[in-house]
């Protein structure tokens, strides 16, 4: 529900453990501008975009070269495709935002929030979030006994 007020003010979007085959969820990562970066944690790659069935790399590759020519038609084309494929590019050669870590989650998450120095916040986070869990668990769990 925050996620029409969340995502455009979002500077980096990190997505973790997901097929993204299930919406809406899986239609979030395309909600951040176009300049944020988008990390994919998972086992396998997710979420990939795809280009429509018929256009090869090898003919959308020749379309933007003609659209960098100033070939209208071959701009429209290649802008209606761009629309069109969402999702990440992971291998794409204009790909400028989307990055692929392969693993299993926790670990990939500690080592980044290693890396970026983020381990104080994190681990507060972590135990801030076990508390809650607990006391709505043992909150549950007392108005279950009285009923």
């Amino acid at each position: 529900r925050l996620a029409r007020t969340d995502l455009p003010k979002c500077d980096l979007l990190l997505v973790m453990g997901t097929s993204l085959q299930v919406h809406p969820f899986a239609g979030l990562m395309n909600e951040v501008e176009k300049d944020v970066v988008r990390v994919l944690f998972n086992r396998e790659p997710a979420g990939v975009a795809e280009l429509p069935a018929g256009i090869s790399e090898e003919k959308f590759k020749q379309l933007k070269k003609e659209a960098e020519t100033g070939n209208q038609q071959a701009m429209i084309f290649v802008q209606l495709l761009a629309q069109h494929m969402s999702g990440f590019k992971f291998n794409s050669e204009d790909n400028k935002r989307d990055l692929f870590v392969q693993g299993d989650c926790d670990p990939c998450i500690e080592a980044f929030v290693k890396e970026l120095g983020w381990e104080e916040d994190f681990k507060k986070i972590i135990t801030e979030v076990r508390d809650e869990f607990k006391n709505r668990q043992n909150s549950q769990e007392t108005k279950e006994a009285s009923s």
